[in-house]
């Protein structure tokens, strides 16, 4: 799960669980409408996670 795993990442590098939870849960949607534009209905997990390590560069040092 592409969120579990966001998460996941977020606590490795310190950040609050609230946090780590709050900017996990937006930045796994944002992803989401990202890979939507690309791939449509046709979009899979892999899709989102590729998409997630450039959102997460938006918002976290």
């Amino acid at each position: 799960d592409v969120l579990c795993g966001a998460v996941g990442g977020l606590l490795c590098k310190g950040v609050a669980p609230f946090d780590a939870a709050r900017l996990a849960a937006f930045s796994n949607g944002y992803a989401g409408d990202l890979a939507f534009k690309v791939k449509s209905y046709g979009l899979t997990a892999t899709d989102v996670a590729d998409n997630l390590g450039r959102v997460l560069a938006e918002f976290v040092d």
